[in-house]
């Protein structure tokens, strides 16, 4: 094993670490403060997924909101493809694990559009998006398409 690798991908290695908080406190530029990303996935140099987490309904800030934004704008920008997704999960303990795999997609963000994913088209678990979003991608990629349509029609449902 090389040094600093994982035993097991996608697991906390160290939970005492894991847990001390990071203080953005005295990280002012006029109005703009730090915010977090509570996930995000770089894959094979062709597309990103970004996650942020919320315990139940709470909404998503403002500011982190316009940075997600950005950020998967500026990706989209560079040629490559970007998805934000917003899930949310009920564990309201907060010394318990949350299942990231397992937290229910609330919204997506994709090229400029936020799409919510309620209603009529059942619960999306945040792997069940990022698993169709990355094969999307990956079909358009093989077959030359844009990967635009096949997310919007076979993902969120609205045409390119």
């Amino acid at each position: 094993m090389m040094p600093g690798e994982l035993e097991q991908p996608g697991e906390i290695r160290d939970r005492r670490r894991i847990r001390q908080i990071c203080s953005f406190r005295g990280f002012r530029f006029g109005t703009i403060s730090p915010t977090d990303l509570d996930a995000l996935i770089e894959f094979r140099r062709l597309a990103y997924v970004f996650f942020e987490f919320k315990y139940g309904a709470i909404p998503i800030g403002r500011g982190q909101m316009l940075a997600l934004t950005e950020l998967a704008d500026d990706v989209t920008r560079a040629g490559k493809e970007a998805i934000v997704i917003v899930a949310e999960h009920d564990i309201a303990d907060p010394a318990a694990d949350i299942i990231a795999a397992e937290t229910i997609v609330r919204e997506v963000y994709y090229r400029g559009d936020w799409f919510a994913l309620e209603g009529g088209r059942g619960q999306w678990t945040a792997y069940q998006v990022a698993d169709l979003f990355l094969r999307c991608v990956m079909v358009a990629r093989d077959r030359g398409g844009l990967a635009e349509t096949i997310i919007r029609r076979d993902l969120l449902e609205q045409e390119a």
